[in-house]
């Protein structure tokens, strides 16, 4: 046979395009099911195991919920048939099957999931808004999400006309509806769930807060930009506000009707992404007439007819309106006097809260979020030329609400963090600001929003009780809680509970049922003093003045602003009159200056004023006639009971839960998948499923290989109950290695291997780490070839069997800003093989891979990536190599070059050393270019961010006779070049990354001869061009 370095050159080669098949087989369906076994993976363990799970059925939901929400699943179990019985009608659509719904107490976080794949699947997090939430303007929490979600289930679920036959075929793969932009998805959601209630986001004066200083700013987004993918403001809020408004506007001037005639169009037609065809098909008053042509009669446009309007025409449409809306409400806030602020802190795409002057009046501590790291807590002083300065006191705090001590040494705050493994719920801590010191008071207590008394000696708080709260004071010296007893309505939650300035009172927003956040005022004891207000708006943030009085903020004019209450006159005060909105007051020790959360359209700062020509009010005539001028103005009927219609307790039966059911055992879809390469067709056939608690979890499916001509299956499966999760499954494949033939000439054959592997394993996260440890048998043999026993004996046929032990630790972050992560990271594996464990006695070995990477922040997210990878194999070596060599493949979504045993050098083709032995040193420095933050129009493909990395890559792969001792680096290959990179999403929902650049390698170039580079076909000594998706690492 020919040597053996030009054999592995030719083997590494000839299958470099199919190489990575097995080891990414993930990737063969993530292009069609981008979000398929995300809710396995996100769940998996994640449900606490030690709690007892019960099954509520109706006609057209399963519940499943801990048994102490039994009162909370009885209640969405009458919601949700009610809501379905009003909303399958909207939308002619009724889904197979029942829908599972998934209740859980586990985070503070008040939101919900949805999918349909594999199945109709809620996650409902029962904890309802704060006040400061965007979602505060709610009647009955529980019943605006599960509309919301449901809404996603009959838009996300339906299909017609030209998808009907394929989805009896594939079932659940076929989305049609799922091929709209995010704003429509959020949009239509937010709709219903304003629609159905007295309440949401489309009524909120969050979302006129927002599009009123757009508007003002001149920075309303384009339809391209609603989607909310770009990190800068306003985020994510984009796709449902934009989103709701829009279609707001679109039916009261087109009709409602037309808004699902919309929807039901993308649910048919052939034309998926095509929602400005649809959008001209529908949004239109074009009348046609027949005319005949010859014999036959066709359809016209009449003349003088208007043209139909896309989605452009109609969002400008849109925005003028708004223009004109706003203006007008503009002039008339400009003849009552717009309130003058000082800017005190913050700049565009941050958002500042909690603003505390010390209590020596020197400093003012706030919190600072911004896209670029975590939330820190800032303090800003005054120099003495009147100049603001500041200074960081505690990075990285992530802190939510803070209060400062009486003698300005402390900071009391709250944080979510992780307890139990299976919780994210908020604790007490306090940061001692002369000490750097940071202690934790709580664990596991879900306390919030902590204010400390007059005199140091506790702390209120709000305490959360999953579906509802209670506030509670925390004494700082015996270390325990006293929950305040107030006589409150079942789901009545709280926020922000602040001390008077005697430490006698308790002011607090309150919410019960069907009523607005409502000011009350409390004594210790949990007796109700007075009800500063009682109405429908939002009325939040109170905060004492030096001399008793008590602010807060409402938006009960429509605009949110700053209202003070004097509890000796009764009488309530306006303090501010702005364009946008304030929130959050606090008032300086000598009571002379009001400080504030303001809105500017980019973001919230803080600004400060002086309190003098206030606009006062009559308190009766707020808290009587409000309600009614409040919903007149938003066009909406007075609130009704959300309590109406519910079924008696008791009348759906209960059960324990089990996770053996139509949900584990009947799979809903089939995933193809087909690729085309230069010599070869790959096709595969997958499905799977898994209970609604994730418990256990499965996918299986075929594959085929043409130039093999080979079918191959695949099965796994894992029990995520509990951490360790276990996992076992099996698989059949082949592998192209090329065409070999004997030095003499005399023969030659060209060969295929065939790989049946069985595993099972169990991995175990910690925190940060991830332990596991796999046994596997696999068995490798030729196919579809006959070879000689000497031949056979060259290669590694026969059994692998062993076992693989692996360990990662991960302490990088990303925020919403970053090019690149931050921190350190590390990935090892160590696989033994040997006779004792089912090997052949030639195949016994012992390989070590190792990733060590770290990511170092520098300004204006600029950072440097350093990397060293490599592995070693002892033992019997494989004739192909066991680790690659070469190229540029990259990590992540739709990226293939994620394995330990593939090692990218720049300036190499793919693949092009094959070797027992590797390792790489990579150095990049990474820069951002641009922030694009928009779509193309309304086609699927938008761009975030573009950005470069000028990269360095020192590595080498060879064989355990080729180290020569002090000459070991002599054979290194340096590869250096850079890469334009940009982060984009496909689809309206797929984020990849995509990289074009060159390398080229400068030290030991003659290695490369008879190299070339795949793209442009020259010889790889002058370069490589590199185009690839996913990161480099």
């Amino acid at each position: 046979m020919e040597n053996q370095s030009l054999k592995f050159f030719k083997i590494a080669n000839q299958d470099k395009k199919v190489y990575f098949v097995h080891m990414n087989k993930c990737k063969l369906t993530i292009a069609i099911l981008f979000l398929l076994f995300i809710t396995n993976r996100l769940h998996s363990a994640s449900f606490d195991p030690s709690r007892k799970y019960m099954t509520m059925e109706t006609d057209h939901f399963l519940v499943h919920y801990p048994s102490e929400l039994k009162e909370v699943a009885e209640k969405s179990a009458s919601i949700l048939e009610e809501v379905h019985k009003n909303l399958s009608k909207v939308f002619k659509w009724e889904p197979w099957g029942k829908t599972e719904i998934i209740l859980s107490d586990s985070s503070e976080d008040a939101n919900g999931i949805s999918f349909i794949l594999p199945y109709n699947w809620i996650h409902i997090s029962v904890a309802q808004p704060t006040a400061k939430s965007s979602l505060a303007f709610y009647d009955d929490w529980l019943r605006l999400l599960l509309t919301h979600e449901y809404t996603h289930i009959l838009h996300l679920d339906r299909y017609g006309g030209f998808w009907t036959p394929l989805h009896y075929i594939f079932g659940k793969v076929i989305s049609p509806s799922g091929t709209v932009p995010l704003w429509v998805k959020e949009g239509i959601a937010t709709y219903e769930e304003t629609r159905n209630t007295t309440a949401g986001r489309g009524r909120s004066s969050f979302a006129e807060m927002m599009l009123r200083t757009a508007i003002l700013n001149n920075k309303f987004l384009d339809i391209s930009e609603a989607e909310g993918y770009n990190w800068k403001w306003p985020r994510g809020y984009a796709r449902y506000i934009y989103g709701v408004k829009f279609l707001e506007y679109l039916a009261e001037k087109y009709g409602e009707d037309k808004v699902y005639e919309f929807l039901e169009r993308t649910s048919k037609s052939p034309l998926i992404f095509f929602v400005n065809h649809h959008a001209r098909k529908t949004f239109s008053n074009i009348e046609y007439e027949s005319v005949k042509v010859h014999t036959r009669y066709s359809k016209r446009k009449k003349l003088g007819t208007p043209r139909s309007k896309s989605l452009y025409d109609l969002w400008q449409e849109w925005k003028e309106y708004l223009k004109d809306k706003y203006s007008r409400e503009v002039a008339t806030l400009k003849n009552e006097g717009i309130t003058e602020f000082t800017h005190l802190a913050g700049n565009e795409e941050e958002v500042l809260a909690s603003p505390t002057p010390s209590p020596d009046g020197k400093h003012t501590i706030f919190i600072k979020a911004t896209p670029y790291g975590p939330a820190s807590i800032i303090s800003v002083d005054e120099t003495a030329d009147g100049e603001k300065k500041e200074h960081i006191l505690l990075k990285k705090a992530d802190a939510e609400n803070l209060s400062i001590f009486p003698d300005g040494k402390a900071i009391v705050y709250s944080k979510a963090g992780t307890y139990k493994r299976y919780y994210y719920i908020n604790d007490l801590y306090i940061y001692h600001i002369e000490e750097r010191r940071t202690e934790r008071l709580t664990n596991g207590a879900r306390a919030s929003d902590p204010d400390v008394s007059k005199y140091g000696r506790d702390i209120v708080c709000v305490i959360n009780d999953g579906a509802s709260s209670h506030i509670a004071t925390y004494d700082l010296e015996k270390k325990e809680f006293h929950k305040i007893d107030i006589k409150a309505p079942q789901y009545t939650t709280y926020s922000t509970p602040r001390f008077s300035p005697n430490d006698q009172m308790i002011a607090v927003a309150v919410k019960s049922p069907n009523s607005g956040w409502d000011i009350h005022i409390y004594s210790r004891d949990g007796r109700l003093i007075k009800k500063v207000t009682n109405d429908f708006a939002i009325d939040r943030d109170p905060s004492w003045g030096p001399d008793g009085s008590l602010y807060f903020s409402s938006d009960r004019s429509g605009i949110p602003n700053i209202y003070r209450y004097d509890l000796k006159t009764n009488s309530i005060t306006k303090v501010t009159n702005v364009l946008s909105g304030v929130f959050e007051p606090a008032v300086s020790p000598e009571g002379d200056k009001l400080f504030v959360q303001y809105y500017t359209g980019s973001g919230y700062d803080i600004r400060e004023m002086q309190l003098n020509n206030h606009k006062r009010m009559d308190t009766k005539k707020i808290s009587g006639q409000l309600k009614d001028e409040f919903l007149k103005r938003e066009g909406i009927q007075k609130p009704i009971s959300a309590q109406e219609n519910l079924l008696e307790e008791g009348t759906y039966k209960q059960r324990k839960y089990s996770p053996f059911g139509k949900s584990l055992f009947l799979p809903r879809f089939i995933a193809p998948y087909l690729e085309v390469l230069d010599d070869t067709i790959l096709t595969s056939f997958m499905t799977g499923s898994a209970d609604p608690l994730r418990w256990h979890n499965w996918m299986g499916g075929v594959s085929y290989r043409s130039d093999a001509d080979h079918v191959g299956y695949f099965f796994n499966y894992w029990y995520g109950r509990f951490r360790p999760i276990f996992s076992m499954g099996i698989d059949e494949y082949a592998v192209d290695y090329g065409t070999f033939r004997y030095a003499t000439g005399t023969r030659s054959f060209h060969l295929y291997e065939k790989r049946r592997r069985g595993y099972i394993g169990v991995s175990y996260p910690i925190d940060k780490h991830l332990f596991g440890i796999q046994y596997f048998y696999e068995r490798r043999m030729p196919t579809h070839v006959s070879l000689l026993p000497s031949e056979r004996d060259y290669f590694n046929f026969g059994s692998f069997a062993g076992f693989n032990i692996t360990y990662s630790f991960n302490q990088t972050s990303s925020y919403p800003a970053s090019i690149s992560r931050e921190g350190i990271s590390l990935q090892t594996a160590l696989t033994v093989t040997d006779k004792a464990l089912g090997s052949s006695e030639k195949n016994e070995q012992y390989i070590y891979a190792g990733d060590l990477r770290g990511y170092i922040p520098l300004f204006k997210r600029h950072v440097i990536a350093l990397r060293a990878k490599g592995g070693i194999s002892l033992g019997d070596p494989l004739r192909q190599g066991t680790f690659i060599l070469g190229g540029a493949l990259g990590e992540g979504t739709l990226a293939g070059g994620s394995s330990l045993y593939y090692i990218p050098l720049r300036g190499l083709p793919l693949a092009t050393i094959s070797a027992t032995r590797a390792l790489l040193l990579s150095a990049e420095y990474r820069l951002p270019i641009v922030n694009v933050g928009k779509g193309i129009g309304t086609l699927p493909l938008a761009v975030n961010d573009l950005h470069f990395a000028a990269f360095l890559d020192y590595g080498n792969a060879w064989n355990a006779k080729e180290d020569t001792g002090r000459y070991f680096f002599d054979n290194f290959l340096l590869g250096v070049g850079g890469e334009l990179r940009a982060d984009l999403i496909l689809g309206y929902g797929l984020p990849i990354t995509g990289r074009i650049g060159y390398g080229i390698i400068v030290v030991n170039r003659d290695r490369l001869n008879g190299l070339v580079d795949p793209v442009f076909k020259q010889s790889a000594r002058n370069g490589v061009f590199i185009m690839q998706l996913g990161t480099s690492f």
